[in-house]
């Protein structure tokens, strides 16, 4: 992937890169030229837009992202964009709300709790409306009551692991940080090396870390997949201000997400060589068992259920009761995405590029 680096804190993010200049999202693409030549008839091909992307985590359903940048979709759409990792929902977010970038790709619920602090954040699309992933634990652990008193492993706190403990544990009878204290690890693969060592007695992930997990032997406390519990796991966010300013900005990044999405579904081997640098991880078997439980949640048309967002405002109000009356509708712009649907463009998607 271009251009792809970790960003440990919001606060320096992209902040050199940044000094002294306007932000992408206000930047008109330079204009093409003419060759300035008597007689000459054609002019130089236009700039592609600069753009500043991110995604918050090494996970199969952020690959699309990478597949639209190595794929050339972007390009196609005329757009550079640049891709950074920055750890966790609430430091994208965070990153967002500075300024230094316009698109990201991560969990719904960062976005959500900007949008509820006054920032102008949006969801604009979403590939995943369900969690996915496991409660697995140490062998000698074998039910919900073997988990009370325990610690269990999330990435960190805010992130799409952090949300999924607090959603599955009530169900299994446990008060999250009262029956089972929640320890942030940093990331996912620092979380699955917690419970191996020891450190911890289980641990909350997603594909393919949870395989991972079990291949070393823990077990499965609880399939969180098979709940299919409505989460904007995967979503695309922007600000209010792009929208208003750079619509077509908007619309072409939407239409090369999407493309990338098809491609995601229709090229599994395309998808599992990309997988080695994204996954940062070269077990085929892991990634191969991620790649299908992705599949079967991955919406090709990048739509986001309403239902997705009212059970993480469910979540956030367990939390902070002072949200009062949020509804789902404060938190996306989906007229981007309904217009691709209406135009067709998602069918013709699979009209052109079939299944391989």
């Amino acid at each position: 992937m271009r251009a792809m680096g970790v960003l440990l804190a919001a606060g320096v993010l992209l902040s050199a890169a940044c000094a002294g200049s306007a932000s992408p999202a206000t930047q008109s693409a330079p204009a093409a030229s003419n060759a300035g030549a008597a007689g000459a008839n054609a002019a130089a091909p236009q700039a592609l837009m600069p753009v500043q992307a991110a995604f918050s985590a090494h996970a199969m359903s952020q690959s699309p992202l990478t597949i639209a940048s190595e794929a050339g979709y972007f390009a196609a759409e005329g757009l550079d964009v640049s891709v950074i990792y920055i750890p966790g929902a609430a430091q994208t977010a965070a990153a967002m709300v500075a300024g230094e970038l316009q698109f990201l790709t991560t969990g719904g619920i960062g976005i959500m709790r900007a949008k509820l602090g006054g920032s102008d954040l949006l969801l604009v699309g979403a590939t995943k409306p369900f969690f996915a992933g496991s409660i697995t634990a140490h062998p000698s652990i074998t039910s919900a009551a073997d988990l009370r008193g325990k610690r269990m492993a999330i990435s960190n706190k805010g992130s799409n692991t952090d949300l999924m403990a607090r959603s599955v544990l009530p169900r299994m009878g446990l008060i999250p940080d009262v029956d089972v204290t929640l320890i942030g690890a940093g990331g996912e693969p620092q979380a699955i090396q917690a419970l191996i060592a020891g450190s911890v007695d289980a641990s909350t992930n997603t594909p393919p870390n949870d395989e991972r997990a079990r291949n070393q032997g823990m077990n499965t406390l609880f399939d969180i997949t098979a709940a299919r519990i409505p989460y904007p796991a995967t979503a695309i966010a922007t600000s209010a201000a792009t929208i208003a300013q750079r619509p077509e900005l908007v619309e072409r990044y939407l239409r090369a997400y999407g493309r990338a999405v098809h491609r995601y579904l229709t090229d599994k081997e395309y998808v599992l060589n990309l997988a080695v640098e994204l996954l940062k991880s070269d077990d085929r078997t892991a990634n191969e068992f991620a790649y299908e439980i992705e599949r079967g949640h991955m919406q090709a048309n990048l739509d986001i259920p309403m239902e997705a967002i009212q059970s993480t405002l469910d979540l956030i109000r367990a939390e902070d009761p002072r949200i009062g009356d949020a509804r789902p509708e404060q938190f996306v712009d989906l007229r981007f995405v309904h217009k691709l649907q209406a135009d067709g463009y998602f069918d013709r998607l699979v009209a052109e590029q079939p299944a391989r």
